[in-house]
């Protein structure tokens, strides 16, 4: 079985950040890592708040392994929000962080940017 896969690398403040981004079925896997090793492993919902076209969603986060704090979460939620936006599905996402700190607004916001150029979610709505 052939799963859709992007990866490469980023930098972004001075950091080499590895990216993969794999869908199998409905659910997206999300690796972003300083050290190419998983650190915390989230698992990330988004549910439409009205099953209609152009609803709102919500996002319930999960952590699998490793850090479990609001930081983290609100991490995840961001990346989920940012992928939704585009696929407009609800779905899920498994996220790997391997990060030495939580990345501040504007880091988070460059990699949400770069998070598109391995985009493989266009596909899930196939």
């Amino acid at each position: 079985m052939d799963l859709p896969t992007k990866q490469g690398q980023i930098k972004i403040g001075g950091k080499q950040l590895d990216i993969v981004c794999t869908k199998f079925g409905s659910t997206l896997f999300i690796f972003i890592s300083e050290f190419q090793k998983i650190g915390t492993l989230l698992e990330v919902t988004a549910d439409a708040v009205l099953h209609q076209p152009n609803s709102k969603f919500i996002f319930s986060v999960k952590t699998l392994l490793g850090k479990d704090d609001d930081l983290t979460h609100t991490i995840g939620r961001s990346i989920a929000g940012h992928i939704t936006e585009r696929t407009r599905q609800p779905g899920c996402i498994l996220l790997a962080l391997g990060l030495k700190t939580n990345p501040d607004p504007s880091t988070l916001s460059q990699i949400l940017t770069q998070l598109d150029s391995f985009s493989v979610w266009s596909e899930l709505s196939s």
